[in-house]
């Protein structure tokens, strides 16, 4: 029970922290009331982690777990800090040609690879994914190989950096780093399990898992000709458009990020509903960014 309430009250604080982040105001007191949450939220699961793991106190996957979580918050301080005392030094340093973010970024991914195969199968550190979470077995095997490629990765991220400084390389680097293991992982899942997948999903019909992402496509496809050409995703204080991205590509990840859902919904034994649902809300949220932006042109 005690864990059920835990894994609410975090939900109820990933909602409440999409909806600061997207609605409220881009000035000092969001970005307080933002960092107070997450390091909130940070300092809860580290309490409860032997709750939320299932494993003793004194596990050293525990540990483990702890340690990482008492990192990002660490991390998450520095940068509020930072940003608040040193906001020039800050300013300057991210104008900068790049080269420090790409060692900071690829320090992170060989700590994080060097502790993500001792990391306990919980729903809040690690690569949380429904087939990850439901299994031990794709537990083990999604880490195991984040901790495998993670320096060679790095490697990579840094030698394209000095030698080869291709557009976007940082993000092709992060999002192999995230999605092999994943897929890996998945199919570790399939194998284990492959009579069960799709059973919660008969319920639902096959074809009407996937309703979600195929009516955001159509809105999308209809209402982009309509649309300015870039999207506003945030009104600051000042009454100034924040946090602007082209049109088409706000569309395709809106749309995108409902189809991962459905797709989501469609491989999970369990909690097959809870996820379609999810894309429903996720749904009607890209539903009202456009009519939001529409008003607003």
């Amino acid at each position: 029970m005690k864990e059920k309430w835990i894994r609410s009250g975090m939900f109820a604080v990933f909602l409440l922290c999409l909806g600061l982040g997207v609605f409220l105001p881009d000035n000092s007191v969001s970005q307080i009331l933002l960092t107070v949450i997450l390091c909130g939220s940070l300092i809860l699961i580290d309490y409860f982690a032997p709750v939320l793991a299932n494993l003793s106190s004194g596990n050293p996957k525990i540990k483990t777990m702890r340690r990482v979580l008492r990192g990002s918050l660490i991390i998450m301080l520095a940068v509020f800090i930072g940003s608040w005392f040193f906001p020039q030094q800050i300013s300057q340093l991210a104008n900068q040609d790049g080269l420090i973010q790409t060692l900071l970024v690829a320090g992170a991914m060989v700590v994080f690879g060097n502790v993500a195969p001792k990391l306990p199968c919980n729903g809040y550190v690690g690569i949380r994914l429904p087939w990850t979470v439901s299994s031990e077995k794709a537990w083990r095997a999604c880490h195991r190989l984040l901790g495998y490629l993670s320096f060679f990765i790095a490697l990579l991220l840094i030698l394209g950096k000095l030698f080869f400084p291709l557009p976007y390389w940082m993000p092709v680097c992060l999002i192999c780093w995230l999605t092999v293991p994943s897929v890996y992982s998945l199919w570790v899942y399939y194998q284990e399990k492959r009579e069960e997948i799709g059973k919660p999903v008969k319920q639902l019909s096959r074809f009407f898992c996937f309703f979600p992402s195929v009516l955001s496509v159509m809105i999308n496809a209809v209402f982009y000709f309509y649309l300015p050409p870039t999207l506003v995703m945030q009104i600051k204080q000042d009454g100034r458009p924040g946090n602007i991205i082209p049109t088409l590509a706000g569309l395709l990840l809106m749309s995108g990020i409902v189809l991962l859902f459905n797709l989501i919904s469609f491989f999970s034994v369990q909690k097959a509903r809870g996820y379609f649902f999810l894309s429903l809300f996720l749904l009607a949220l890209n539903i009202f960014v456009i009519f939001w932006n529409l008003a607003i042109i």
